[in-house]
């Protein structure tokens, strides 16, 4: 369903597209570019916090933010290695390909303070997966309040990153048409 929103469909064990001439040989993508995707991914997070486990929460968190600025690289034809766990590194090129970097001129002050707040957010959940969370030796057990603000900060990224992709799909769109 979701390679058929993207306009591919299933023939003869391949996916093909009546926009592209060529074949596609890979395999669908696990990660689905929508704030419904968004949420579901993350409700293994919200599930996690309420059977307690608040180290797998933020693991969950982290790790669905990792796929998802790995997704957008693919989606944007943007050079990266797939093995780059570091979503700081992942989030810097997404940044820089969407035009999100907070040192951009042609940014507002204030857009530039959100923005340089989400790159923060990205290096706090990169900080407490590293230190609190099941993916690592934890340095601390993390308290429900900290595994919702590493997954409530996944969503808000996320969400903010996928409406900035489809913003600048839009401008492709236009220039392409006019």
């Amino acid at each position: 369903m979701r390679m058929e929103h993207d306009g591919f469909r299933y023939e003869n064990r391949r996916f093909v597209s009546d926009r592209f001439s060529r074949q596609v040989l890979q395999t669908p993508s696990i990660i689905a570019l929508t704030s419904q995707s968004i949420s579901e991914h993350l409700e293994k997070a919200r599930y996690k916090i309420s059977q307690g486990d608040f180290a797998g929460a933020i693991t969950n968190a982290y790790t669905f933010v990792e796929d998802f600025l790995k997704e957008i690289l693919r989606r944007t034809s943007t050079p990266f290695k797939e093995s780059e766990g570091d979503i700081r590194s992942l989030y810097a090129s997404v940044a820089e390909t969407l035009n999100l970097n907070p040192k951009g001129d042609h940014l507002e002050s204030h857009l530039r303070t959100i923005l340089q707040g989400l790159k923060n957010v990205i290096a706090g959940l990169y900080d407490v997966a590293n230190k609190a969370s099941d993916r690592h030796a934890r340095r601390y057990n993390p308290a429900e309040h900290h595994a919702k603000l590493a997954a409530n900060s996944a969503l808000a990224v996320c969400e903010f990153v996928l409406d900035s992709y489809a913003y600048q799909q839009q401008l492709k769109g236009k220039k392409t048409r006019g």
